[in-house]
C-alpha cells in the first residue's frame, strides 16, 4: 500500500513537471514573435505635413514630413518621415501611388517604429504644382527684409537668452558647456494647437538675417534643422575671437535674429546676448 502511493505521488509529481516544462515551452515560443509582412498600396500627398521627433515631448523642434495614406486604413492622411520606405526618394510637388510590402516587427525597438517599409514599384507619380521658390532680394537694411503675411508675430522663443565665453573660448548656455562648433541658438516653438498658424510650413523658420552689434552687414544663414542656427554660422570665427580675446569681462553683446521662412519672408525677431566672463 506505501509502495503502490509512493508511486502515484511521483507519477503526479512527473505530470506537474511536465505541465510546467510544456507551458514554459509555450510561452518561449510566444516570447519569439516573428516578423509578419503583406504587400499594400499607399498614397503620398504633394503637400508636406509636420511631425515631431519621438523624444520631443513638448513640441519645440517640428520637422517638415510626407503626408500618406495606407490601404486599408479609414482613408485620413497621416505623418511619416522622409526616408521610411526603403528605396523611395521622395520628391515636393509630386503625388505618388506605390506598392510597397508593410512589416510588422515581432521585436520591434524601444525607440523606433513598429513597422518597417519597403518600395517594390511606383505605381503612378504625377506632377501636382511647382514647390514655391524663394523669394530674392538686396538687403542692406533691416528695413528691405520683407515678412510673411501676417507676420511678425509670436512663434519662437530663444531658449537660452544668454550665452557666456571666456577667454579660452569655453562657452556655456543654461548649465551646458559646448564648444563653438557645436553650440546652437536654440529656438522653442511656441505656437500650440488651435492657434492661427500652428504647424503650417510657411510660418516655420528655416533660416534668419543676422543683426551684429560689431558689423554694419546683413547676413543671411540657412539652419541645419528646425531647432536653430548654429552660433558659428550667426557669429563668425573671426568676429567670436575678437569678443573672446579683446572684450573685457562682463561685455555683452547683443545679437538679434529675424527669423524666416523657406521663401525668405520675415516671421519675427529674436534676440540673444553673448556675455564675455
Amino acid at each position: 500500500m506505501t509502495t503502490i502511493n509512493i508511486n502515484a505521488k511521483h507519477f503526479v509529481l512527473w505530470l506537474l513537471l511536465a505541465a510546467i516544462a510544456l507551458c514554459l515551452s509555450s510561452c518561449s515560443d510566444d516570447d519569439e514573435l516573428k516578423d509578419k509582412s503583406k504587400v499594400i498600396n499607399m498614397s503620398i500627398s504633394s503637400d508636406t505635413g509636420v511631425m515631431y521627433n519621438i523624444f520631443d515631448e513638448r513640441g519645440i523642434s517640428p520637422m517638415e514630413c510626407m503626408l500618406v495614406s495606407e490601404e486599408g486604413g479609414n482613408g485620413e492622411w497621416n505623418t511619416m518621415a522622409f526616408g521610411t520606405i526603403q528605396g523611395f526618394d521622395y520628391e515636393k510637388g509630386y503625388e505618388y501611388e506605390l506598392r510597397v510590402k508593410k512589416t510588422t516587427l515581432g521585436n520591434p525597438p524601444a525607440d523606433g517604429s513598429l513597422h518597417t517599409y519597403e518600395l517594390l514599384t511606383v505605381l503612378h507619380k504625377k506632377k501636382i504644382k511647382e514647390p514655391e521658390p524663394p523669394i530674392e532680394v538686396i538687403v542692406n537694411t533691416e528695413e528691405d527684409i520683407p515678412f510673411k503675411e501676417g507676420c511678425p508675430t509670436h512663434i519662437y522663443d530663444v531658449m537660452y537668452p544668454e550665452i557666456t565665453v571666456d577667454k579660452d573660448g569655453n562657452i556655456l548656455a543654461g548649465n551646458h558647456r559646448m564648444s563653438y562648433e557645436w553650440t546652437r541658438v536654440h529656438l522653442t516653438y511656441t505656437l500650440k494647437y488651435g492657434d492661427q498658424f500652428y504647424n503650417q510650413l510657411m510660418y516655420m523658420t528655416t533660416g534668419a538675417y543676422v543683426i551684429s552689434p560689431l558689423s554694419e552687414k546683413i547676413i543671411k544663414i540657412h539652419n541645419k534643422s528646425y531647432g536653430g542656427p548654429l552660433l558659428k554660422d550667426v557669429i563668425p570665427q573671426e568676429e567670436f575671437d575678437s569678443i573672446k580675446d579683446q572684450a573685457k569681462t562682463g561685455d555683452s553683446f547683443s545679437y538679434r535674429l529675424v527669423l524666416i521662412n523657406a521663401q525668405g519672408l520675415g516671421l519675427q525677431t529674436v534676440s540673444f546676448n553673448l556675455k564675455k566672463m
